[in-house]
């Protein structure tokens, strides 16, 4: 089961959260434009949250030069089957030819979330757009100003489990003595 939270109180997290650090075009990322490069880490961020699918998009054929450079864009399919696009926005100077992409059932791709993870780059704006997320869901909860507590939920988000992410951080004298997160063991 997925964490509950409010649909509204995600997406303002998420538009909250993304800058340049978590764009995958920071060269091209406008704060007048956030969401510019931010859907592959978004779409993982709201699988997380909401649970379903991870559906990319082929953009190589665009007619925008700036956004066939992005070569894909991600979203997520719901639950239910029904699609979110969080990120959209990015596109709004192109909404017509971005839709009739969309609308290209040939174009959509199912993918794995470990797909998206086996991107380094991906990996690294994911965890810090999730870290980012998850403080402004709790209120800025003080616990994230806490380095240790960072640290053991920046190793559960490497964690492949889905029924339960959990991070350990064991220290002594100010040392940390192991990292270590959960994993699915294999037979």
């Amino acid at each position: 089961m997925k964490e509950l939270v409010d649909l509204e109180s995600l997406l303002s997290a998420l538009s909250r959260s993304w800058d340049r650090e978590t764009s995958a075009d920071s060269a091209n990322w406008l704060p007048n434009n956030p969401a510019w490069g931010q859907c592959a880490v978004t779409s993982l961020v709201v699988q997380d949250f909401l649970g379903g699918g991870l559906v990319r998009l082929d953009l190589s054929q665009h007619p925008n030069p700036k956004v066939a450079a992005m070569r894909s864009h991600y979203f997520n399919q719901t639950v239910d089957g029904t699609y979110l696009d969080v990120s959209a926005g990015q596109f709004s100077d192109d909404v017509d030819s971005f839709v009739a992409i969309k609308n290209d059932p040939a174009k959509l791709i199912l993918k794995k979330r470990g797909y998206c993870l086996g991107n380094e780059q991906t990996r690294h704006r994911y965890v810090e757009l999730r870290l980012r997320v998850a403080q402004r869901l709790s209120g800025d909860n003080q616990l994230f100003g806490d380095k240790i507590y960072r640290r053991c939920l920046t190793l559960a988000l490497g964690s492949d489990c889905q029924k339960g992410k959990y991070g350990c951080v064991v220290t002594f004298d100010n040392h940390v003595v192991v990292e270590t997160f959960n994993k699915i063991l294999e037979p």
